[in-house]
């Protein structure tokens, strides 16, 4: 939890949002805080405050970008906010995310079209401002989104003057970030973030030079992800398409557990899932918390996947560490339409997490009456059994059964040989062709 002084604080060192933003109304410290409740009822109520600035320009996305509140800034620019939004100093979220190193933040804020270019009042841009506070991650982040380095002096009279090469500087952190050859670190970052962005002819040229499908990322906290997974939670078909032909894990597990499967279950992107799936991915793959990609689509209301997951035989009624199934998590979100479809495909709505407590009183204690209603007057559909993938089926032919030829008798009269030839069938009429069966699809 940020405090107003922490705030100040921050803002103070970076000498970007200056003392006076700390004065800010609630709604900017709903944002900075990521209090959701609070921004997503202020915004409900008055949708204006999404561009809504203090005194000094600031906007909600400048405070979410200050404090690295990734759910609030997606929030804010889902329902209107400007990416590129200036204070009256020209600074924009991403000048502040750079210069506070927030990498998270920065990298959101990329994908979602900033200016890494963007200059303010002094003419900083935010790859200046992440070397001058030493955060080469983020330079690293906005250099492989095309920043350009303009931090070094321009030419005057002065130094075009003198014929002597000017002496040898000493070489800084920031000097051997960029003069640096790639190695497996900086090639884990790079391929990342160009499938996070879609950027499939970046990603082929990676894939080729210096890095591999299964590289991880570890420059992000360690988590471990993987391009595949950065491609999958982005939504990004292609370049999920071409990692998957080099080769890519589509099981590998972070360092949180998720799998590709689980970014695509929570950001909704059904065709992913189902590319991933028809690939081999582990449809009841946990995580570290134990949740399984249907708990993932649940949470984020995203009946499509769901649909398709149970379809492809996820349990609507998985449990995660804490005992919470889908229908809890659709009620603890307040997703009424996800909470019909789990009861229609055969959900247990008396099912209790670890504490004892049903999805309704979830419901009912978030104050999400349509969903509380739902949960008390629909009743549940007897469970569906997933339809399984016809197997293929080989049908080996059996022998024909031998037939012995009649044994060699001595003559008889012509009727009675008649009589014998018609009880004793011959080799060529026993014997009755199978017909021809073919495998099934």
């Amino acid at each position: 939890m940020f405090s107003k002084r922490s705030l100040c604080i921050l803002y103070s060192i970076l000498v970007l949002l200056p003392m006076g933003a700390c004065r800010a109304d609630t709604f900017f410290e709903a944002a900075a805080r990521g209090n959701m409740g609070m921004v997503k009822s202020m915004l409900k109520g008055s949708p204006a405050l999404v561009k809504t600035v203090d005194k000094d320009g600031a906007t909600a996305l400048h405070y979410a970008a200050a404090t690295g509140k990734r759910t609030a800034a997606e929030f804010l620019l889902a329902n209107g906010a400007d990416v590129n939004a200036r204070k009256k100093d020209g600074v924009t979220p991403l000048h502040v995310a750079a210069a506070l190193g927030q990498k998270d933040i920065a990298e959101f804020l990329i994908y979602k079209k900033a200016s890494v270019n963007a200059t303010d009042n002094k003419g900083r841009t935010p790859l200046m401002l992440a070397k001058e506070r030493r955060h080469p991650i983020v330079a690293k982040l906005l250099m492989a989104a095309g920043a350009k380095d303009a931090s070094a002096a321009p030419k005057t009279r002065q130094n075009t003057a003198a014929k002597a090469p000017a002496p040898a500087q000493p070489k800084t952190p920031d000097s051997k970030l960029v003069e640096a050859p790639m190695d497996a670190a900086t090639a884990g970052l790079l391929i990342w973030t160009a499938a996070c962005k879609g950027d499939t002819d970046k990603v082929k040229s990676l894939l080729i030079s210096a890095a591999g499908p299964n590289l991880v990322n570890y420059e992000t906290k360690g988590d471990r992800m993987t391009p595949l997974q950065g491609a999958a939670a982005y939504g990004h078909m292609d370049t999920v398409r071409l990692l998957i032909l080099q080769g890519a894990e589509v099981n590998h597990k972070d360092s949180a557990g998720s799998t590709p499967l689980h970014m695509a279950a929570f950001h909704g992107h059904t065709k992913i899932a189902n590319v991933l799936l028809s690939r081999g991915a582990d449809i009841n793959a946990r995580d570290r918390a134990g949740e399984t990609p249907i708990h993932r689509a649940a949470n984020g209301g995203h009946t499509a996947t769901v649909t398709l997951l149970v379809a492809k035989g996820a349990s609507v009624d998985a449990k995660n560490n804490a005992g919470l199934t889908p229908l809890h998590e659709a009620a603890i979100n307040g997703h009424t339409p996800m909470v019909k479809l789990l009861m229609q495909k055969g959900a247990d709505k008396d099912a209790k997490d670890n504490s004892g407590r049903i999805a309704l009183q979830y419901a009912q204690d978030r104050k999400h009456a349509a969903t509380a209603e739902a949960l008390s007057t629909l009743v549940p559909a007897p469970a569906e059994k997933p339809v399984p993938e016809k197997p293929v089926v080989t049908i080996q032919k059996k022998p024909a059964p031998q037939v012995k030829p009649p044994a060699a008798t001595q003559k008889k009269p012509a009727a009675r040989k008649k009589s014998a030839s018609a009880k004793v069938p011959s080799a060529k009429t026993a014997v009755t062709p199978l017909p021809a069966i073919t495998p099934a699809d």
